[in-house]
């Protein structure tokens, strides 16, 4: 299931979403939707994907297992809450964006995935700081030429 730019305000309840081809549901630009009691398993990628400005999704009460990369992935989204979720043998649980986006995630349940909850490192801070790292090392190398 797909929903994405401008699909806002849904409610998705009691449903099992199972084996799709890709993500069990998958949203892009899609806010203030409410995902609610579900069971989504054995997917190929995500059971879960929120992306690039999915704001304000609230995920509660489902059970998500046996995804191949993860139980939920949350990409560049803001103030998204995950809530009393059980991730059951994904490879990854929980992918939240890093701090800045407000990901709310608590009461979560995580059993058997290879890696329980992941979040997000931002690019441009590890690009800044390998560069100034990169720049230090060449001016103790001319320094140390120059001696």
């Amino acid at each position: 299931m797909q929903l994405g730019y401008a699909a806002n305000y849904n409610l998705i309840v009691n449903n099992t979403i199972y084996n799709n081809e890709r993500c069990g549901i998958y949203f892009n630009h899609a806010s203030h939707n409410r995902l609610i009691g579900n069971v989504v398993s054995d997917h190929p990628f995500n059971g879960f994907g929120l992306y690039e400005f999915s704001n304000n999704n609230i995920i509660i009460n489902n059970t998500f297992s046996e995804n191949q990369y993860t139980g939920v992935n949350i990409r560049e989204s803001y103030d998204n809450k995950v809530i009393n979720n059980t991730f059951v043998q994904n490879q990854v649980g929980l992918h939240e964006p890093s701090t800045e986006y407000h990901t709310i995630a608590q009461d979560n349940i995580f059993t058997d995935n290879v890696i329980s909850l992941e979040e997000e490192r931002d690019a441009f801070v590890f690009t800044v700081v390998m560069f100034n790292l990169l720049v230090l090392f060449v001016f103790l190398i001319f320094r140390k030429l120059s001696k």
